[in-house]
């Protein structure tokens, strides 16, 4: 970069660092104005947009960075990150693999176009390409890392082990390879390491969505619900457009009695995929904690909201319902309970009616024998 467009870049960086994102949106498009072979702003542009749920503009300014240096493998890497989160790996795939073909010698290029075709099932096409790369450099990190995630995709476990602890050996503060050990440890069960794992994941790269994400459903499934707030919190700034932060985090408010956060973010998951059904099991359980702070017809209202959730979830998941799904279970549970809450109405009803019968002929007895008084003091005056 040239001088003015180095400090404009600077100044951006640090704003960032800060948070400013105005500011560092602003010096960044100075940079790239000054330079226009500024790829490292056009990346960071990119970044930027796509914080910010502006999808469109991120993918924009990765290909301006490719455009200007056409092997950026950052770049690269932040379009088919897009693509697999929007379930297009196919696409993704199609995009890297003339940038790999052209750039054989760029092994994180390599490795970035072997990651999706992890993400495309084409796991042993991945090891081909991870291995060609290694072939070049066999102490190539990333690739090792890639080939540890195809061969476990291919059921390879203890090969892909073997290939991961290679991995961390070379290189202990790779945060991928410390999030995929904690993948490893999950599927065995081992929820402690695996947490662990997931920490020293995003102790490396505070900005791992990935890591934080896996790390908030632990700390959900664990009952540590501030915990689960706050890395479902740092996923949804990092990457707004991803439905499954927000399905999470609702139920994270929801766990913490954060009602009306827990509806905006299920809102929210509504209004960008009308057909996550799932979202509707959720407000129908957030529906339900709910009604315990609540007594009478506010109480059966919130009930039969329940209800109505719950029933459209499961209209909604027809046949792909599971075996052990336990909505059924809930609306029966609900139904019981919106009859007794149901009767108790009628009961305290009755009840005051009854008391405001009692009342009214109290008052009126009060009432005659209060002119039989009168009458009579009247009389002896």
């Amino acid at each position: 970069m040239t001088g003015s467009a180095r400090e404009a870049y600077d100044r951006a960086i640090a704003a960032a660092g800060r948070g400013d994102t105005e500011t560092a949106q602003r010096e960044f498009q100075s940079a790239l104005s000054s330079d226009s072979n500024a790829f490292r702003a056009a990346f960071n542009l990119g970044v930027l947009a796509d914080r910010m749920g502006q999808t469109d503009e991120a993918l924009s300014y990765y290909r301006q960075a490719l455009r200007i240096q056409p092997d950026y493998e950052r770049a690269l890497e932040g379009i088919v990150r897009i693509y697999i989160r929007q379930g297009r790996a196919g696409d993704a795939v199609s995009f890297a693999q003339p940038i790999a073909q052209r750039w054989v010698r760029n092994l994180s290029v390599q490795a970035v176009y072997a990651d999706s075709l992890v993400a495309a099932n084409r796991a042993q096409d991945a090891v081909n390409t991870a291995r060609a790369a290694l072939r070049r450099d066999e102490r190539f990190v990333p690739a090792m890392i890639v080939l540890a995630k195809a061969n476990l995709r291919l059921g390879r476990t203890e090969l892909a082990q073997s290939i991961l602890e290679q991995a961390l050996g070379i290189d202990g503060n790779n945060a991928e390879g410390h999030f995929l050990r904690g993948q490893m440890y999950e599927g065995e069960q081992r929820l402690a390491n695996a947490i662990t794992e997931y920490r020293r994941a995003i102790e490396i790269d505070r900005d791992y969505a990935d890591a934080r994400m896996r790390l908030g459903i632990l700390m959900l499934g664990g009952a540590n619900y501030d915990e689960a707030v706050t890395q479902f919190e740092a996923v949804s700034r990092l990457v707004p457009d991803l439905v499954a932060v927000h399905l999470n985090l609702g139920d994270a408010y929801r766990s913490t009695k954060q009602w009306t956060k827990a509806k905006a973010e299920f809102d929210r998951v509504i209004s960008r995929s009308p057909s996550t059904v799932e979202v509707h099991y959720n407000i129908g359980l957030m529906y339900w904690a709910q009604s315990t702070d609540l007594t009478g017809q506010e109480q059966l209202d919130m009930l039969q909201r329940a209800q109505q959730e719950l029933t459209q979830y499961r209209t909604g998941m027809g046949a792909r319902l599971p075996r052990d799904d336990q909505s059924s279970t809930f609306i029966d549970d609900l139904n019981r309970q919106i009859d007794r809450t149901r009767r108790a109405i009628e009961r305290d009803r009755a009840r005051a009616e009854r008391e405001a019968a009692r009342a009214a002929r109290q008052q009126a007895e009060g009432t005659t024998d209060s002119a039989s008084g009168d009458s009579g003091s009247g009389g002896a005056q």
